[in-house]
């Protein structure tokens, strides 16, 4: 009996060791940061700003001191809110000693915006410089900053928004249409009523592949908007997403079918699906039956592209809703 018993313990001394050997493992894994693969930390880190990253890591051990200071891991800056004496230490430190390796930067702090759009060359200075977020600035800042971005070869995403009213839509658009490299860009303005128009393109043309618009426009600021866009695949502008989705009203220009089709073989041969819907609250009786014998030619049947409409009586008024049927089928 006293050699079973001493089996029975060594057997059960061995299960509590492997148990807490188990234990200790588990607790090691989760508890030991550093032990992650460098792979593993660098995903980590691509949800960081480098500004925290060097807040959290900075003189940490060696091995986070070479990812800080000889790592080529890509650099993303997203600065909302700091102090200036905050900034300027960032700015010294990490900043300009990192600006080789900065693919992503995104601005919306008014200090900071004035410090670094108020010289457009400080952008410059980050040359493998992929993505620029510009929030909410004034319009004074982006005058000539797309003028300085021609040189930044890798930058592919672009996104600016507006605190400002437009007069000039011209320039606007060609600065950055100009950008031979961009290929996704988002727009959020606003404009003046009578704001000069942007020209049709003759020999410009841009790279971008996906573009978004926020702002009010007529069907010919549209139209000329596209002849600048050959590459075009997505396009959202206002109530447009998906492919091409439009809500509009009061411009009857939107009924012409003849011009739709040229306008989509022209520039959006890619173009899957076509949602539009239009509200008229003035039309006559003439109108209103005009509307069967529209968007029937042999361009909409090909695509399964399908309208109906409806022409009823609202208060004082008359109105007409056109819109697409089943579009996203």
């Amino acid at each position: 009996m006293s050699t079973k018993r001493q089996q029975k313990t060594v057997q059960s001394c061995d299960i509590v060791k492997r148990k807490k050997l188990n234990i200790d493992s588990k607790r090691k894994f989760y508890t030991h940061f550093e032990d992650l693969s460098n792979e593993i930390i660098y995903e980590i880190f691509d949800y960081l700003d480098i500004y925290h990253i060097y807040e959290a890591f900075s003189n940490l051990n060696k091995r986070f001191d070479n990812f800080l200071v000889s790592s080529t891991f890509p650099i993303k800056i997203n600065i909302s809110s700091m102090s200036k004496t905050n900034f300027q230490y960032y700015y010294t430190n990490i900043l300009i000693p990192n600006k080789h390796r900065i693919t992503s930067i995104c601005l919306s702090n008014l200090f900071i915006v004035d410090f670094i759009c108020s010289s457009p060359r400080i952008i410059l200075t980050f040359i493998q410089l992929e993505r620029l977020i510009l929030d909410n600035i004034q319009l004074k800042y982006i005058q000539n900053i797309p003028n300085h971005l021609i040189s930044l070869f890798n930058l592919h995403s672009l996104t600016i928004s507006l605190i400002d009213k437009i007069q000039n839509k011209n320039n606007f658009y060609y600065s950055i249409f100009r950008l031979s490299t961009l290929k996704y860009c988002k727009l959020s303005f606003e404009s003046y009523i009578r704001a000069k128009p942007l020209l049709i393109s003759s020999n410009e043309y841009s790279s971008i592949e996906h573009l978004i618009i926020h702002n009010e426009s007529t069907l010919d600021e549209f139209r000329i908007v596209l002849s600048y866009l050959p590459q075009l695949r997505r396009l959202y502008w206002n109530k447009l997403f998906e492919i091409l989705r439009i809500s509009t009203s009061f411009d009857r220009s939107y009924f012409d079918a003849n011009r739709w089709e040229r306008l989509i073989s022209s520039y959006m041969p890619y173009l899957r699906i076509f949602d539009i819907q239009h509200n008229d609250n003035s039309y006559d009786q003439m109108t209103c039956n005009n509307l069967n014998n529209l968007f029937i030619s042999s361009f909409w049947l090909k695509h399964q592209w399908f309208f109906t409409h409806q022409c009823y009586s609202r208060g004082y008024g008359k109105q007409i809703n056109f819109y697409s049927t089943n579009p996203y089928r």
